[in-house]
């Protein structure tokens, strides 16, 4: 599954970019690119 950030507030992600992550029971786990 990918997810697209669509908004940063932390500056960990790249707004627009797609990333690999997994659904887990507390939302989304990253799965590094």
């Amino acid at each position: 599954m990918k997810v697209k950030c669509i908004k940063d507030t932390e500056g960990y992600w790249t707004e627009g970019e797609y990333y690999e992550a997994v659904e887990s029971a507390g939302g989304f786990i990253l799965v590094w690119r």
